[in-house]
């Protein structure tokens, strides 16, 4: 357990090892104070597809400066991502354990125009702390935390060095793949995901 104040960054169906941590560590802040990284995870997830490892991302309404806090950070609609997202979900996951499970909430999420970036992901976080039952889904910082006294997270890839394999759709075609978003251990795994969390530490 860590005794400093835990800060994550918001994120976009984070990795595997970001539930895996915040499963024992309930007292967790995520930033919305701190600016928006490109290319992070703030905005996209890594899936397994037939074709490898690949990865979704929320596009961004551009500013004239690059410095927008995360929490004013607007999601891009000229382009047709959520319809590309979902498809990608669905041809990866269709014949998964799970899928059918969990198609119906996972489908709402793209049915709707979230305005904000942070909204959006964390309506997505609070249904997988539902499903995974984590009771507490963190709080959001009221200003934005300074690296001292605090287990900062923020630049983190939560990649699990030592991940045990599970069973994945494409394991025979790409082999396994490590560190995927956590939709995929939950459309394969399904219940057992909690399990999985317990025995897989960052």
């Amino acid at each position: 357990m860590l005794s400093k104040k835990l800060i994550l960054p918001t994120s976009y169906f984070a990795p595997i090892g970001y539930y895996s941590l915040i499963k024992d560590n309930p007292e967790f802040h995520i930033e919305q104070h701190e600016y928006f990284i490109k290319q992070t995870l703030r905005n996209r997830c890594l899936i397994s597809s037939a074709n490898g490892p690949l990865f979704l991302t929320i596009p961004k309404q551009r500013k004239s400066s690059s410095k927008t806090l995360i929490k004013d950070l607007k999601i891009c609609y000229n382009q047709p991502w959520q319809k590309s997202h979902w498809n990608s979900i669905k041809s990866s996951y269709y014949s998964s354990p799970f899928f059918e499970f969990y198609m119906d909430d996972l489908i709402s999420f793209y049915d709707k125009k979230e305005k904000f970036l942070l909204d959006f992901n964390l309506k997505i976080h609070h249904f997988i702390c539902k499903e995974l039952e984590i009771i507490n889904t963190g709080y959001l910082t009221e200003v934005y935390q300074n690296s001292d006294n605090i287990s900062d997270l923020r630049e983190e890839n939560f990649s699990i060095k030592k991940q045990k394999k599970y069973h994945q759709d494409f394991k025979q075609r790409n082999g396994f793949t490590k560190n995927l978003s956590i939709i995929d251990l939950m459309c394969n795994y399904g219940p057992q995901t909690n399990i999985y969390l317990s025995q897989n530490k960052l």
